[in-house]
């Protein structure tokens, strides 16, 4: 004889759990975000205060692209990036559009 409990006959909703249970779950998330971007936030103000690597060197600042923000670009690797950034998204471009144009001129399906 079985004494299982069937799950055939019951309504899928008496299975999920409350929807209560997701609330603590989006504050956490929440907290940590705000918590994560004050102290980023925080941190920035006082290296741009004090000086950029801990070597008394000034950061170099430059107009940023979005919202005319100041950008740190005392890091050479970064500077260098954000410099080739426009020829790289234009060689991107002109890779997507050449492949496109090939795959279409010689019927080629991808799946």
């Amino acid at each position: 004889m079985n004494t299982a409990p069937s799950t055939a006959g019951t309504d899928a909703s008496k299975l999920a759990p409350p929807k209560w249970v997701l609330a603590p779950s989006i504050i956490v998330t929440v907290a940590f975000f705000v918590g994560v971007c004050f102290s980023s936030y925080t941190l920035s103000v006082k290296w741009i205060s004090i000086s950029a690597f801990g070597t008394g060197m000034p950061l170099v600042m430059e107009k940023g692209w979005m919202f005319d923000r100041n950008i740190d670009i005392t890091d050479p690797q970064w500077r260098s990036y954000r410099s080739f950034l426009p020829l790289l998204l234009v060689v991107a471009t002109a890779h997507l559009l050449i492949s496109k144009a090939i795959r279409y001129i010689f019927h080629v399906i991808t799946e």
